[in-house]
């Protein structure tokens, strides 16, 4: 799956600026296993042209029910991670990714949650504890 990151302060600006970069690439590539990541909410307007690309919401903190939000997973800080909030995804039909997972005590607590994955900066640590080895 390609990942688009996209941090920016503006909406008006995501909407106005992104639409073209996210056209390209879904032409270049196809919209299939296309991810658009954001820090600000994207609505789906935005990608109505290809509905088939995924979007996600990366949250470090948040007041209410994030898990309605209008995007197919969420991305949250390991410190926002808890049984409530796995639940409250799960009952949306969304995926659940946490980052970024670093130390073997981390990981090993965060694999503990019915999570979709973790983001790392040590991918073969986590294999390593999931017992995945070099695979």
């Amino acid at each position: 799956m390609l990942f688009l990151f996209i941090i920016t302060e503006y909406l008006i600006a995501l909407e106005l600026q992104l639409h073209p970069v996210i056209t390209l690439v879904a032409l270049t590539l196809g919209s299939g296993g296309l991810s658009v990541l954001a820090t600000n909410f994207i609505s789906r307007f935005t990608w109505g042209t290809y509905p088939d690309i995924m979007t996600a919401q990366i949250l470090y903190f948040a007041l209410g029910d994030i898990a309605s939000l209008d995007v197919d997973y969420l991305t949250v800080y390991k410190g926002m991670l808890s049984d409530e909030l796995v639940k409250k995804v799960k009952q949306e039909d969304k995926d659940l990714f946490v980052w970024t997972v670093n130390s073997e005590g981390s990981i090993r607590e965060v694999l503990q949650y019915d999570i979709k994955g973790i983001i790392t900066d040590y991918p073969l640590r986590v294999r390593e504890i999931m017992g995945r080895g070099n695979e």
